[in-house]
Formats: structure tokens, sequence, C-alpha cells
């Protein structure tokens, strides 16, 4: 979101009299202060003042939720929804590892997620002190500021996974064996823009996830493909009940799996993409004539 990108992109469209698309998947007036990107998009930042000004020049834009599309629609007058979706053949191959008599649960995600994880600090910390078969996986990159000065009894029992590379991210995921997955979200304008990403990774390993009831997660249904929780003694008690409950574990992760196989499968679904950018050239080029083709020599 710097004015030499917007007026290189903006140029090459009128160059060349090609469609440009803007493909976004947050809302960057959003940004909230515990986001490490609010040091970029923050009021008066120039990041962000260019970021609203680049979907007022682009010929469509496409997003990932209806709530963006909602929020775009005042920018520009072409906006299609583009629900994410897995790989689902090629994440199949990897695999969970056994933990007999554990019950693994798990937050894993990005550094954005501070006040998301305050939501879950400590119900998380009563159920490893209830449960003493529990082990709780979040991301080592939030050290000391969540989940510290525990008994060691506890500590031992918070196994801190290192951040790892897109591609392998999926196999990290996998490999843990995830019983439960939790996927807090504080309901503020930045979250009601996130997709359901969280809830697709999870249930492409067969975990229950539990999850807020904010816009990103809309599409699990409570008792079904998952469970809800919002104030702190909700999510305590939907971690106990799943621990305790291994026939409602299974359950709720065979049919998020299903879930995602049938709606979210990449295989399924790129014609979305296809026929989306199709229907903008054609559009384009009803309207504005054919792409302009120039000889190098």
């Amino acid at each position: 979101d710097i004015a030499k990108t917007i007026a290189t992109f903006c140029g090459i469209g009128e160059h060349f009299n090609m469609p440009i698309v803007l493909d976004t998947d947050d809302n960057i007036e959003g940004v909230r202060p515990y986001n490490p990107g609010y040091q970029g998009y923050h009021p008066g930042s120039e990041p962000l003042l260019w970021g609203k000004l680049v979907p007022t020049k682009v010929d469509a834009i496409t997003v990932t939720t209806d709530n963006l599309k909602e929020l775009h629609k005042k920018d520009c007058k072409d906006v299609f929804v583009l629900p994410n979706s897995l790989d689902v053949e090629w994440r199949s191959q990897f695999k969970a590892k056994p933990h007999p008599g554990k019950i693994h649960m798990a937050f894993l995600g990005s550094a954005a997620h501070y006040e998301n994880l305050k939501l879950i600090e400590r119900p998380v910390v009563e159920i490893l002190k209830k449960h003493p078969n529990v082990v709780f996986h979040t991301m080592a990159m939030y050290g000391n500021s969540l989940w510290s000065g525990l008994p060691k009894e506890i500590d031992e029992r918070i196994v801190r996974v290192a951040w790892s590379q897109l591609r392998q991210w999926p196999k990290t995921i996998a490999e843990i064996g995830i019983d439960i997955g939790l996927a807090p979200a504080a309901d503020n304008l930045f979250n009601r823009a996130k997709s359901n990403l969280r809830y697709l990774e999870y249930s492409m390993n067969k975990t229950a996830v539990i999850a807020s009831p904010v816009e990103a997660y809309k599409c699990i249904k409570h008792g079904k493909t998952g469970l809800f929780a919002r104030e702190e003694w909700d999510w305590f008690e939907a971690m106990d009940k799943l621990i305790l409950d291994e026939k409602l574990r299974k359950r709720l992760g065979e049919n998020s799996y299903k879930d995602v196989i049938k709606n979210y499968n990449m295989k399924k679904n790129a014609h979305l993409w296809v026929d989306t950018l199709d229907k903008i050239v054609r559009k384009y080029k009803k309207e504005k004539g054919e792409k302009k083709f120039f000889n190098i020599t």
C-alpha cells in the first residue's frame, strides 16, 4: 500500500486496457493496537491512506467474506466473495501422531491474536489444573506475555509451537494430533471481517472445534460441527465437556471434516475463481474494448 505500487498497477491497466483486480482478506481500517500490523495500519498512517484509496481505483475486488464485501461496496461496484478453500488432497498426506491417554488442545495462529487469546487464558489454566491428562499447544511467539508464571506441573503441559514456513504449516498442525482446537475471537470490526480459516484447518484433521460466536465462524453449526463459547466460563465448560466426552469429540470432528470436504475443497471450488475472473474480463471488454498489445522489437 504505497503510492508507487498503486500508480504502477493502475498505469499497467490503463496502458494495456485491461482490468485491475484487488484481492483483500482484511479490514485494514479496523486493525487493532495488539496486532503487529497496527505499526503500519494505524489512524493517520501513510499505508492506511493509500490502502483506503486502492479499492476506489480498481475495476473489481475479490474478498473472502460477506463482511468485506459490504465494506467495499462503497468503493467499487463489482465485489465478489471467493471463500477460503483447502487443498484437501495434498493436506491428507499429513497424519497425526498418536498420544494414548492424553488429550491435546491447541490454539495455533499468527502473532495477531493476543487480544483473542486473552479470552481463553484463564479457562485454559483452570482446565489444566482440573485435567492432568490434558496438554495445551500454543505459539512460542507469545513468550512470557501469556500463560506465564504458572506452577511447574502445569507449565510442563503447555507446549510452545515454533513458527514454521507457510508450506510446512499444514504438516505442523496435523502432526500434533489435536483433539480440541480453540478459535477465540473478540467481537470487533477487524475480527468481523476475518474468515473461517482456523475452523477449516482444525477440521481438516478431524479436530473438535470450540469457537467464538462471531461472523467468521457463522458457518459452524453449534452441537453438530463445533461448539460456541462467549464468556470465560463458557470456554471452560465447553473444553471440560469435550475432554470428558470422547464420543462427542469424535462426532464433532468427523462432522466438521465432512463439512470441509463438501464445501471448502479447493478442487471443487477452483472454478469459482476462474468463473469470477472470466466475468470481470468479459464485462471490461464489453465496456472498454479489447486488451491492447504492443510490438517490442
